[in-house]
């Protein structure tokens, strides 16, 4: 995005969806170390408070309380960046098994767990800019439980609450894995809850809760008072009942890391379970001849550990009112985070279930194990329709090698230890769900090309304000900043309010704290209006932040014309017919003409409305090739009184070319962008293809199509894709399209070409529905 060579990757595969991390907590680290780890941001033009909620190298007095960033003291930021992540790797598969290993569960299963839920679903695709949150929480409790000394128990404990606390201050993780740790110590450590033990807990919780109320207090205030997130209560209910099914087996719901196609409104992040083998292989491979006698012997802890697993059910999927649920903390723990919670309280429940009654490995365990996982993989195929590879993937097939892996073990010698169906299940997360994330040298994001990436920048579209800041077309989240050049771009941490009324201070109060008092990324349009595109993205337009002595790449910034649709008919106004052309005007006017409308360089043009300044036009050319929308004399020019300039920016047009010329265009796609959907009339004679190109707008849109039927018009409409912008490219942001297509007869059986021409001799061939590339058959 940044126009740096891509470099240091070793393995693995960098994910977009992972967006809080390579858009905001790894930016926010850059921006602290270029801020010379100051307690404010040196960089933008925010200049906002560093003590945020993610955890920053910032050099204060809660640094202490930071063991992590240790390492920004005495190496080189890409070094000390690593250490992070080894620290909290370290943390989370040493902390957990000790915590496990303490709740009297076998060390060997105890060690094999760490590993597996380190390994999980849920882990792996919120693990980077939440590692902190999820490796630090049982540490507390392990100095707590572990040491005698009155004293060094409370400091201890404190101060490892502290760190988990200020490692990610996100309350429906923190709230998660504490109450994992509460039942986990009511069912299986009693013998812990003595009068002293519990109010030294108290202390610890009294000097951890007091240093993060001292170090947040001053922030807690101001988001509370926010719309977003401070607003938001969450009631309960809302959560797919398959993700129950997800806890049992964990590649119930996707396809790899992606959500199955029958699931809407959700990605690979927000599909996640905690996702083990643990709970199916311990129903397949448990002693049950053991299991009455230890359900006797060991009933409460039964009941204690189910008493926590029906706690978080009932809030995940019944619609439990948010009073209800405010009563118990719960109103700031969407259902879908608890899942956390339900899929570790599971976990442990089935440790213990393995500690104290056993196992059965034979090979009739084994049959029973390859039967039951057969059944589920066929069952999730007929759950989610279409064809067999549209639902099913090599993930599916690992528990079936990982029983396979068993069987030496089941056919020479049955065995009553869980040490290899532990390894065997870890291993199934280690090959499936621990490659999400890759593993990639941290060299490159502490030696970014600052001059480089500012001529990038404004190649791209981007301008400078007097301020000296840039502001730039699309969402960039925190990158730029990050990197050490100032820009209005950002995320914002906490609202600025005070910066943005100096834009947009003729706003209504209500709406303006509406679009600006939240947490959100601030992206940019050429013009328009401040828009909320969703609850932590608002998108403003450019001319409000530049002043008039603004500056683009190549100088003062021109006029331009911003066309929003395209459309070509064929009518008696021309040869063939004419084109009509509707968008926005920016910077042109014609104030001296008696009808206010625009002066466009052509004389065959017939301008039909226009006003000054951002104003709406429509205007009707004749065409005089039917091949060709725009004939070889290039788009027309617009002028006015304050300026002129060509089509330039997201302007867009359409040419109907041979379908030869689209073949020979497809090996040279240096992108690709989607057809989202194919609609097609009854009569055949109408065909509607939405979806997204992969231009960045910074020169004019080409549509290139190629049917086998006759045309009668076309109309090429432009459509806002902030979802594109956001999971993809933020230079991608506005180019989605609607194109409509009528025939002069059935096109049913007939071929299409579409490509898109975003630069010239840059093609963006397009994916259809079918995954044909470039072409597809209308049904």
């Amino acid at each position: 995005m940044l126009g740096q060579p891509v470099k240091g990757l070793i393995a693995g595969t960098p994910r977009p969806i992972r967006s809080d991390e390579w858009m905001v907590f790894t930016p926010y680290v850059q921006l602290t170390v270029n801020s010379h780890f100051s307690a404010h941001d040196l960089i933008s033009p925010y200049h906002e408070v560093l003590r945020a909620f993610y955890a920053l190298p910032v050099a204060d007095w809660a640094a202490v309380f930071k063991p992590y960033y240790a390492a920004f003291a005495v190496l080189p930021p890409a070094n000390a960046f690593s250490f992070f992540f080894l620290f909290n790797t370290l943390a989370f598969i040493i902390g957990w098994a000790w915590f496990f290993n303490l709740l009297h569960i076998d060390r060997k299963i105890a060690i094999g767990a760490s590993f597996i839920l380190f390994f999980s679903q849920f882990v792996q695709v919120w693990w980077s800019s939440n590692s902190g949150v999820l490796a630090l929480a049982p540490w507390a409790a392990i100095a707590w439980i572990t040491l005698d000394r009155r004293w060094l128990r409370i400091a201890l404990a404190g101060y490892a609450l502290t760190a988990w606390l200020l490692a990610d201050f996100y309350p429906p993780f923190i709230y998660s894995l504490g109450l994992v740790m509460l039942f986990a110590v009511l069912a299986l450590r009693p013998d812990l809850l003595t009068i002293p033990r519990t109010i030294d807990a108290a202390l610890s919780s009294v000097m951890a809760v007091g240093i993060c109320l001292t170090y947040y207090g001053g922030m807690i205030k101001i988001m509370e008072g926010t719309v977003y997130p401070g607003h938001r209560l969450s009631p309960g209910g809302g959560v797919e009942l398959g993700k129950l099914a997800g806890q049992f087996y964990p590649f119930a719901l996707t396809k790899e890391y992606e959500p199955l196609s029958i699931l809407t409104n959700t990605n690979a992040c927000e599909v996640a379970v905690v996702g083990t083998l643990l709970p199916l292989f311990c129903l397949v491979f448990l002693n049950y001849d053991r299991l009455r006698a230890a359900m006797r012997e060991h009933l409460r802890v039964f009941v204690t550990l189910f008493t926590g697993i029906a706690f978080c059910a009932t809030w995940i999927f019944l619609p439990i009112p948010a009073t209800v649920g405010k009563l118990f903390g719960l109103t700031l723990v969407p259902g879908n985070r608890l899942l956390l919670a339900l899929g570790w309280l599971i976990a442990i429940t089935c440790l213990v279930l393995m500690t104290v009654c056993g196992a059965i490995l034979n090979g009739k365990r084994l049959a029973v194990g390859l039967i039951a996982t057969a059944i589920m993989i066929y069952g999730k195929h007929i759950w989610a329709g279409g064809n067999w590879s549209s639902s099913i993937s090599y993930f599916d097939y690992t528990t079936l090698a990982a029983l396979a892996l068993l069987s030496p073990l089941c056919l020479r010698m049955a065995s009553s230890r869980w040490t290899p169906i532990v390894l065997a299940a870890l291993c199934v997360n280690v090959v499936t769900f621990g490659l999400f994330n890759p593993l990639q040298s941290a060299y490159p994001i502490f030696s970014m090309d600052k001059a480089a990436i500012k001529q990038h920048l404004l190649a791209s579209g981007a301008k400078v304000a007097k301020s000296g800041a840039l502001v730039i077309p699309g969402n960039w989240g925190a990158l730029v900043n990050g990197v050490g050049i100032p820009a209005y771009n950002h995320v914002l941490l906490y609202p600025q309010l005070e910066t943005f009324k100096t834009y947009f201070g003729e706003l209504p109060e209500d709406q303006f704290h509406n679009l600006f008092n939240r947490y959100e990324h601030v992206s940019f349009a050429p013009s328009g209006n401040a828009q909320l595109m969703q609850p932590d993205l608002v998108r403003l337009p450019m001319d409000r932040i530049l002043d008039a002595g603004s500056q683009a790449g190549t100088g003062q910034a021109p006029a331009w014309v911003r066309v929003d649709s395209f459309a070509w008919r064929r009518t008696q106004d021309g040869p063939f017919g004419s084109i009509e052309i509707t968008g926005q005007a920016i910077g042109i006017t014609s104030k001296s003409a008696a009808t206010n409308q625009l002066d466009v360089n052509n004389p065959t043009v017939n301008v039909i409305a226009a006003a000054d300044g951002h104003e709406d036009f429509h205007i009707r050319i004749p065409s005089d090739d039917p091949t060709s929308a725009l004939h070889d004399g290039g788009l027309p020019a617009f002028s006015g009184s304050t300026g002129s300039g060509a089509i330039v920016a997201m302007s867009m047009y359409g040419r109907i070319v041979e379908p030869q010329a689209i073949h020979s265009q497809l090996p040279l796609a240096a992108a690709s962008g989607f057809v989202d959907t194919v609609q097609v009339s009854a009569d055949a004679k109408q065909v509607s293809l939405r979806g997204w190109a992969a231009t960045d707008g910074s020169a004019p849109i080409e549509f290139n199509l190629a049917p086998d039927a006759h045309i009668a018009a076309l109309s090429i409409k432009r459509v806002d894709r902030p979802d594109v912008g956001r999971l993809v490219n933020p230079a991608y942001e506005t180019a989605g399209f609607d194109i409509v297509i009528d025939f002069m007869e059935s096109a049913r059986g007939k071929e299409i070409c579409v490509n898109v021409q975003g630069a010239p001799g840059r093609y963006s061939n397009l994916t259809f529905p079918n995954r044909k590339i470039g072409c597809t058959t209308i049904q």
